[in-house]
């Protein structure tokens, strides 16, 4: 279903604001905080560089770097109540990062709208820029959201059976029109049979009975770690290896909306 568990709980992490990416605020007019996540290989110059960079950004309010054990701690505090899900992860498996705010809501518009963002982004040393609020091509990397399954070889012995399910992962603020608009781009796709919706309560249920046998994953079968999610069934195989040779996942993770797409892996003969 994923990677790993750390990859799981990285995604949750991004999604509920450890390192920074919290909601908006109540009042308006104050400036939600802007997190800028670093490369696992980054050097104390390039941290140097990039601080200097903010730290230049007009009407910067604040600055505030965030090391990895900080991070894991602020994780361990936030899932106390999940220690199974906290010895999975070590400080190395979350990433540094700087998260500044502006003096108001102005001008945290006008910074995200420029183009600090991409500008920031271009660096080898960021591996993203992450706010509230913006538009989810800007807060997510679509390499982040792809899910990419190599092509299998055909080994002796090994089950032929191809799975025909294509599963796009929706964020849990999607709007109505933008989820009916990935569900017509998914009925487009040739082969396509059907789309259905999975619950999050379906998939927590579901990732449950995969893992019944695996108690340290006990912690991350609840709905609010999952979301929502539309399967698209494939009629064959063909259908399969079709989705894989073309831009299906990279154009479903433009869409607004989009946390994750995954096809299954298409055989090779």
């Amino acid at each position: 279903m994923w990677k790993s568990i750390s990859l799981v709980v990285l995604g949750v992490l991004l999604v509920v604001g450890l390192a920074g990416s919290t909601p908006p605020p109540a009042d308006a007019r104050v400036s939600p905080p802007i997190s800028v996540f670093l490369a696992d290989d980054v050097t104390e110059p390039q941290k140097r560089a990039v601080e200097a960079r903010l730290r230049a950004v007009p009407d910067l309010s604040e600055l505030v770097f965030e090391s990895r054990e900080q991070a894991y701690a602020r994780f361990a505090e936030l899932f106390e109540d999940e220690p199974a899900m906290v010895e999975q992860v070590q400080p190395e498996d979350l990433p540094e990062s700087f998260r500044f705010t502006l003096r108001d809501r102005a001008a945290f518009d006008r910074t995200v709208a420029g183009p600090l963002p991409a500008e920031l982004r271009e660096l080898a040393s960021v591996d993203d820029v992450v706010y509230p609020g913006g538009p989810k091509q800007e807060q997510e990397s679509v390499s982040r959201c792809v899910h990419d399954f190599p092509a299998l070889p055909a080994v002796p012995g090994m089950s032929t059976s191809v799975p025909l399910d294509v599963r796009v992962m929706l964020d849990d603020r999607i709007s109505e029109a933008d989820r009916r608009a990935v569900e017509a781009r998914l009925r487009a796709v040739p082969g396509a049979t059907g789309v259905r919706l999975e619950t999050a309560e379906q998939a927590a249920a579901r990732f449950r009975e995969l893992f019944a046998d695996v108690p340290e994953t006990a912690g991350l079968g609840r709905p609010e770690l999952l979301g929502d999610s539309l399967l698209l069934r494939l009629a064959d195989e063909t259908a399969v290896a079709r989705a894989n040779d073309t831009e299906l996942d990279v154009e479903l993770c433009r869409m607004p909306g989009v946390e994750l797409v995954s096809i299954p892996p298409k055989i090779l003969r």
